[in-house]
């Protein structure tokens, strides 16, 4: 294009509207200017020989995919992998004791951060965060030997804790028609 004015001309080339997009949180490099913000913006470049050169840039601004990792959680520091699933599916795990897929050993008592990641079809990732508190296991105790009845309609069994070895035959309305039972005190 060439603009006449007072006896001047300018030679100006405008190049083609450009039509691009960021993610929310991301810059955008437009020959030298950092862009944070969906608009339209325009720049002119000067070329070697003097030229310049029109830009127009049109931008907008894709909104994050939206993540959860899930929530914080106990577990005992016993053998065998915990299996954490993140949303959407498809995402990465980092952090300490957990596999990309979301694998947890716990391996030691403590409080351990893990991030999960998931980046969308336009190329924007985001992040959420789930904490595992892995705790020493409590030996569990039932306490002392007790007695104990069993209630079965028309029919009782008392017992005090023991060996049983019991053999029952029951008829269609459930009421015991023959027992064997022995018992070691």
């Amino acid at each position: 294009m060439v603009l006449n004015s007072c006896n001047e001309s300018i030679n100006v080339l405008v190049y083609p509207h450009i039509y691009d997009s960021i993610c929310t949180g991301t810059t955008y490099d437009f020959n030298g200017d950092l862009l944070t913000t969906a608009g339209v913006y325009f720049d002119t470049l000067t070329g070697s020989n003097g030229q310049d050169s029109l830009v127009k840039l049109t931008l907008s601004e894709i909104n994050l995919p939206i993540v959860s990792a899930g929530n914080d959680t106990i577990l005992c520091n016993q053998p065998g992998t915990v299996q954490f699933n993140g949303l959407p599916l498809g995402g990465t795990w980092t952090g300490t004791h957990i596999n990309s897929s979301g694998g947890f050993d716990p391996n030691g008592v403590g409080l351990f951060e893990n991030v999960y990641t998931y980046t969308d079809p336009n190329g924007c990732a985001n992040s959420d965060t789930m904490y595992i508190d892995v705790i020493a296991p409590i030996n569990a105790d039932a306490g002392v030997d007790f007695e104990g009845m069993y209630n079965c309609g028309d029919y009782s069994i008392n017992w005090i804790t023991c060996k049983w070895n019991m053999e029952w035959e029951w008829d269609y309305t459930y009421r015991v028609i023959q027992s064997n039972s022995s018992r070691n005190i």
